[in-house]
């Protein structure tokens, strides 16, 4: 524990120890919510903070670049859940945040959250090596908050029955039905989806089909190849991107080397907001003038 690390940090104010407290309080409330995920569905946990690196020899972590060059990168991700049957292995992905998160066409389409994404085709060719005689299926590539949501509720099923919905998975859901119920048998339980009155999914729910996470796949491999040619050509123009009023400024350890002048409104890089029905079609279209070059 915390106390016994080091119990003199924590003992030294009463800040401090409000702030064990409430990490407690955090670790409690994930690991009860995570096995109401896992009996909410039939998926196993069966990887955690799986790593892959150049050793695995996947050809989804090598991206081939101009002037003979390649990029290699490794990781690791923090849950792998599986479902196998006759024919199928069914796969989800879970990275853990500190933060509030959730899937951004936007900001995927502009560059800035291809992480869940390369992990899951990651994913696929690491089971896929392991069955090779089964189809992989993605089932969902999420994010999952570690907070303890304070409630108003008249008693504990209540109180209960809002923090579950408030610590409800975010992120993506293969839209097929045995995806959906290998994860979520009730559909209310796990997944960021709702249903009407006759238990059909919504389509505000936060679902893609099979073909739409091989279209991420695809535009991911684009936007790194985009990437590792602009760093071998040396372009990496100081302008950080401003989104919603945040900036990665805040938490850069590079801003004595950068320099960047955070008043200066022109040097910033603005995401516009597109409808994400928008942004499938332009990335459908990259994708047709990537094929054709």
């Amino acid at each position: 524990s915390a106390r016994e690390e080091n119990s003199t940090i924590f003992e030294s104010s009463a800040r401090k120890k409000y702030l064990l407290e409430k990490m407690n309080k955090i670790a409690r409330r994930t690991a009860k919510t995570l096995q109401h995920h896992i009996n909410s569905g039939d998926m196993i946990p069966t990887y955690f903070e799986k790593k892959f690196s150049e050793e695995d020899k996947l050809s989804s972590t090598r991206i081939c670049l101009e002037d003979n060059c390649f990029m290699q990168f490794n990781g690791v991700i923090d849950r792998i859940d599986v479902f196998e049957d006759e024919e199928n292995v069914y796969v989800k992905i879970i990275d853990y945040k500190s933060g509030d998160k959730d899937f951004d066409v936007n900001k995927f389409y502009n560059g800035l959250q291809l992480q869940l994404v390369t992990y899951m085709e990651v994913v696929l060719e690491l089971i896929a090596k392991e069955h090779p005689n089964k189809k992989i299926i993605p089932a969902g590539m999420f994010y999952y908050h570690m907070y303890n949501p304070i409630v108003e509720a008249q008693d504990e099923l209540e109180a209960n029955t809002k923090i579950n919905k408030e610590l409800k998975l975010k992120g993506l859901v293969n839209i097929d039905d045995n995806c959906i119920d290998i994860i979520d048998k009730d559909k209310k339980n796990v997944l960021p989806i709702s249903v009407d009155k006759d238990n059909q999914i919504k389509s505000t729910s936060s679902t893609i089909s099979e073909d739409q996470i091989y279209y991420l796949n695809k535009f991911a491999n684009s936007k790194l190849k985009e990437m590792g040619n602009n760093i071998i050509k040396g372009k990496i123009p100081i302008e950080p991107v401003k989104n919603e009023g945040a900036v990665p400024c805040t938490y850069c350890e590079y801003s004595s080397i950068c320099q960047f002048d955070e008043k200066t409104p022109e040097g910033y890089r603005y995401i516009k907001k597109e409808k994400p029905e928008e942004v499938w079609k332009a990335m459908m279209k990259q994708e047709e003038v990537d094929e054709v070059d």
